[in-house]
């Protein structure tokens, strides 16, 4: 059965299962062990946005902090409509080969939902690993030398 991880108050919970998990890496495990798929949206190792703050929450429990206290980072920019690969399809890319989880959004310096064609906007990109990091961005640089 495919089944949804959620955070709640007192613990990580998988469907309609009453017990608790303390990180959303063992709620993981636990779901696994007992049969189930996890049901993340068709994302792989991406995690959702309610996932990604569960794990904050915990102090990024289960991640490598590389500094301040966060996890590995990279910060990418994108122009609407330029012909590259733009951020979602990015996502959809690496999510096919990502080893460990992840967690990606779009923002824009004026914080509209929406950009122009033309407009630049950025992704920013938390890895559980920094080794990860550091393979998203070889593999990033050799997509722009493809396309």
């Amino acid at each position: 059965m495919k089944v949804k991880i959620r955070r709640e108050r007192d613990g990580w919970q998988f469907g309609e299962d009453a017990s608790r998990h303390s990180t959303y890496q063992d709620a993981i495990a636990a779901a696994v062990a007992a049969g189930h798929e996890i049901d993340n949206g068709g994302w792989l190792k991406r995690l959702l946005m309610w996932n990604w703050h569960g794990v904050v929450i915990d102090g990024f429990s289960g991640w490598e902090i590389e500094r301040d206290k966060a996890p590995a980072y990279v910060k990418l920019a994108h122009k609407r409509g330029s012909g590259r690969v733009e951020s979602t399809a990015l996502s959809s890319l690496w999510d096919d080969i990502a080893e460990v989880l992840f967690y990606q959004r779009d923002y824009t310096d004026d914080g509209l939902p929406t950009v122009r064609e033309g407009d630049t906007y950025w992704s920013g990109w938390w890895f559980q690993t920094i080794a990860e990091r550091d393979r998203f961005i070889a593999w990033h640089r050799q997509q722009q030398e493809i396309a």
